[in-house]
């Protein structure tokens, strides 16, 4: 399952969802010993554009901080609500890590791109990150903030997350012959079949 961070954007795919069947979670707490994802839900089907618009302004103008990587949840939760209280009350929502199926990282949001590893980014899924793609409001957001995930990122990273780090070599003669050598005489084998 994917690690959420403080302050990054996911999709996510949630099977006890009641209003929006697609959601675009922006994190604000997900602890290790939580139950909980909370998070504001910026693909919320009651906000409207303006309000969508909004939200995107403020976390675009909050990821030009340096500092803003390292604010807890509690805090960012404060700056949202003072700045945006009607939209925080429409979309704050909170999510059970047990019915969370599947998740995709679509916008690195107040985290450092290069933070992320290679196997962070594998465990995304692909399908929910190209639904992620066509949305307009996320184009909007990737291109607003500059801090879209690529595709072709999240793929280099699940192929090198695939290949084994240990590989052995193995000899160039590890074929046996099927007849043994004693003594340079020539043995059938001990069990006789399909030879």
């Amino acid at each position: 399952m994917l690690n959420f961070r403080i302050g990054t954007i996911v999709s996510l795919s949630y099977s006890r969802w009641k209003h929006n069947r697609k959601i675009y979670a922006f994190i604000l707490y997900s602890g290790p010993g939580s139950t909980k994802v909370h998070a504001l839900n910026v693909g919320s089907r009651t906000l409207s554009y303006a309000n969508k618009a909004k939200i995107a302004n403020v976390i675009a103008r909050l990821s030009k901080i340096p500092a803003a990587s390292q604010w807890d949840g509690a805090t960012l939760y404060r700056i949202f609500k003072t700045y945006l209280p009607k939209e925080v009350a429409v979309c704050y929502r909170t999510y059970f890590h047990t019915y969370i199926t599947h998740a995709a990282i679509i916008n690195y949001g107040f985290n450092d791109p290069d933070s992320f590893d290679e196997w962070e980014l594998s465990q995304s899924n692909k399908a929910l990150m190209k639904a992620a793609g066509k949305d307009l409001y996320i184009k909007l957001l990737n291109t607003y903030t500059g801090r879209g995930v690529k595709m072709k990122k999240v793929e280099d990273s699940m192929a090198q997350a695939s290949t084994p780090v240990d590989q052995k070599e193995t000899p160039a003669n590890t074929v046996e012959d099927s007849k043994k050598t004693i003594d340079n005489k020539t043995t059938k084998p001990e069990i006789e079949g399909y030879y």
